[in-house]
Formats: C-alpha cells, sequence, structure tokens
C-alpha cells in the first residue's frame, strides 16, 4: 500500500518536475543565478505541465499506431513544446502548435537534433551516473535551441486586437470599436543562421 502511494506520488509529480527542470534552463540561458531549489517552480506550472504531456502523447500514441511514421513525425515537431511553454507563456495547445509551427519549419535542422539530443542522453543513460550530466545538458541544449528557433520563425497564430476609438459628436461620447487582425509575416529569418 505505502508503495503504491509512493508510486502514485512520483508519477503525478513528473511533468511539473520536468518543466522545473526547463525552467531553470531558461533562468540559466537569460544569465540568472538558479537554485536547486528552483526545480519545485514546476509547480506553477502543474496543469499546464499535465496537460501538454498528455496531449501529446495521446498525439504521438495515435500517430505511432498509424504506421508508426507519423507518430515520429509528431516526436520531432513536438519536441520543442515544453521550453515554448515557458518561454513564450503559453498553454498546452497554444504550446503544441508554436511547436509544430517550428518543427516545420526547420524540419531538417529538427530532425538531426533530436538524434543528437537522442544519442547524448542514451550515453547517459547506458552509464547511469551520467544521467546527471546528460539530463540537464541536453535540456539545456533543447533551450536554447528552441529560443534561437522562436526569434527566427514569427508565430503565424492569429492575434485579434480590439481598439477603441472615441470620437466626440457635440458633447456626446461615441465609442467605436474596431476589430484589427493582425497576422504577422508567414517565416521572418534574422541575418544570424543557425
Amino acid at each position: 500500500m505505502l508503495i503504491a502511494i509512493v508510486g502514485m506520488i512520483f508519477i503525478i509529480t513528473i511533468p511539473p518536475l520536468i518543466f522545473g527542470l526547463y525552467y531553470m534552463c531558461v533562468q540559466v540561458m537569460k544569465g540568472k543565478t538558479i537554485k536547486f531549489t528552483d526545480v519545485f517552480k514546476g509547480f506553477d506550472y502543474f496543469f499546464r505541465s499535465w496537460g501538454l504531456i498528455l496531449l501529446s502523447l495521446l498525439a504521438i500514441s495515435v500517430g505511432l499506431i498509424f504506421l508508426i511514421i507519423p507518430g515520429l513525425i509528431l516526436i520531432i515537431l513536438f519536441q520543442y513544446a515544453i521550453a515554448v511553454a515557458i518561454i513564450e507563456n503559453k498553454g498546452p495547445i497554444e504550446a503544441l502548435r508554436r511547436s509544430y509551427q517550428i518543427g516545420k519549419e526547420n524540419f531538417i535542422f529538427s530532425i538531426v537534433l533530436l538524434i543528437v539530443l537522442s544519442v547524448i542522453q542514451s550515453i547517459g543513460t547506458v552509464t547511469r551516473v551520467g544521467m546527471l550530466l546528460t539530463i540537464p545538458f541536453v535540456t539545456l541544449c533543447m533551450v536554447v535551441a528552441t529560443d534561437m528557433l522562436t526569434k527566427r520563425v514569427k508565430d503565424t497564430v492569429k492575434v485579434t486586437v480590439k481598439k477603441e476609438v472615441v470620437k466626440k459628436v457635440s458633447d456626446k461620447k461615441i465609442v467605436e470599436e474596431k476589430v484589427v487582425e493582425k497576422v504577422p509575416e508567414e517565416k521572418v529569418v534574422e541575418k544570424e543562421q543557425i
């Protein structure tokens, strides 16, 4: 019974702790000082972390059921989702959409990144103790790559902005509401290449 309870607690805390590790890496990338206890900041993203993990696992599982290839493609495209959720402060669905967009725009780079980071992670897993080094290193690499790619690829999600225009017509205020749809360019590449 005690083992079951401890196991449940461990399972429930995995997504927030993963988010906590990503949060720490984002802070390091920004040049901020971190503490070991910052890993628990992932619990600030508790529902977001669970939503993101469950949605991505569901989509990838369905993709793997259909001839394996669609699932592998989704793994490549969704690899940036956790970092996007933290860096751009997006919810689960928006983070998956943005990750999909980034992965699609940089597909070859995403494949190479996934393979290289998987090899590094595998080496750490084989040596067991090496995981203490490879997990934070791989996470930091993913955060840095995501940050660079989010700056290169503009978010093409349509944003609706409401703007109020006040006009005076003979001492009466008339408020007009104009809805402006702002759609950024499809892809903006900075001069700096990855």
